[in-house]
């Protein structure tokens, strides 16, 4: 097992069609603009290092950052969003 994993992963995010909005992961509106002129949401950057003190155990921290185009600029008037991260694995 290698003990420490470091990860980083690139995501641009868009919006099905102008007239769509944004959700949450239960399926909650969270973010509508009908009068959107992009379904650009912006980039998504995911930094994360995973330690695994054995096969079924692990412990991992990050923090993801958004930088926001031009949807959310119009909608919310958001610029970048940093969102910081603890988690633990556990397989069965």
């Amino acid at each position: 097992v290698k003990k420490l994993k470091l990860n980083a992963d690139v995501h641009r995010l868009f919006l099905a069609t102008t007239s769509d909005g944004l959700y949450t992961a239960p399926g909650t509106l969270k973010v509508l603009n009908r009068q959107a002129a992009s379904r650009t949401v912006g980039t998504e950057l995911d930094v994360q290092a995973v330690y695994a003190f054995s096969k079924e155990l692990s412990l991992g921290a990050g923090f993801g950052t958004l930088f926001a185009s031009d949807y959310l600029v119009q909608s919310t008037g958001a610029g970048t969003l940093w969102t910081p991260y603890l988690m633990w694995n556990i397989k069965f």
